[in-house]
């Protein structure tokens, strides 16, 4: 397997990715070569020579490779915030579907976080994460948009 596809970050160490992953319980449960199968596709399918926008990005690889990895259960651009739209991230992750219909239950969307797991912030391929758009922006930077 191809594994610096995997490991252009530090979020996980190569050793856990390659040999410590397989003593975890849940790692039993997956059909590894199945599942590299899909993702190799989607990752071979997706256009990175043309630079792709973040719409691009998330509708052509971000969800079909959550959708791939089992996140079934989502909530598209709900508002984190109880006024205004300055805290809108991509995407919000349920557990189960029990999880997503307690979070349907809310008219305001910020309530439906009570109920999530994941966070979803996408950019468009190849964005730097750690720096804003123009020097000394700071405030649009990627990581920033995260802690806030």
């Amino acid at each position: 397997m191809n594994h610096n596809l995997y490991l252009s970050g530090s979020l996980f160490t190569r050793d856990y990715l390659s040999d410590a992953i397989q003593s975890e319980p849940e790692y039993a449960l997956v059909n590894v070569d199945e599942i590299g199968k899909t993702l190799r596709g989607i990752f071979e399918s997706f256009p990175t020579e043309r630079t792709p926008s973040e719409a691009q990005t998330e509708d052509d690889l971000i969800w079909p490779v959550l959708a791939a990895l089992g996140w079934d259960h989502v909530l598209r651009q709900q508002n984190l915030a109880p006024v205004g739209r300055d805290n809108v991230p991509d995407g919000l992750l349920f557990s189960n579907s029990e999880a997503k219909s307690l979070a349907d239950t809310h008219v305001e969307d910020w309530k439906r976080y009570n109920h999530g797991v994941v966070v979803v912030e996408s950019k468009r391929w190849d964005r730097p994460l750690d720096r804003g758009q123009r020097k000394k922006d700071e405030a649009s930077a990627p990581s920033t948009q995260m802690l806030r």
